[in-house]
């Protein structure tokens, strides 16, 4: 098993999807409600990410599946870890 962190490319197909795919696991947790975010959401929010100059993604891959996601945004001195989540599902 191998894990890679990847600094995300909100315009990258790839890392566009799995932004949303892991975003969406939140919702989707029946602790949080168990309601899935729509596609159209989760296909804009790379996109919607990407014109917010300050924010980055770190995106987690385990085995090659994304698995774990870090939404940032910059406010110097201080960063601001916006979410976090883990996949519990690989």
């Amino acid at each position: 098993m191998t894990t890679i962190l990847e600094r995300g490319n909100y315009l990258d197909s790839k890392h566009a999807a799995d932004i949303g795919y892991l975003m969406n696991r939140c919702p989707c947790d029946p602790i949080a409600g168990g309601s899935p975010l729509t596609t159209e959401i989760t296909s804009r929010l790379a996109t919607e990410l990407s014109k917010i100059s300050h924010a980055f993604s770190i995106i987690c891959y385990v085995s090659g599946k994304p698995a774990g996601l870090i939404n940032c945004f910059e406010a110097a001195p201080l960063l601001n870890v916006n979410q976090s989540l883990m996949c519990s599902t690989l």
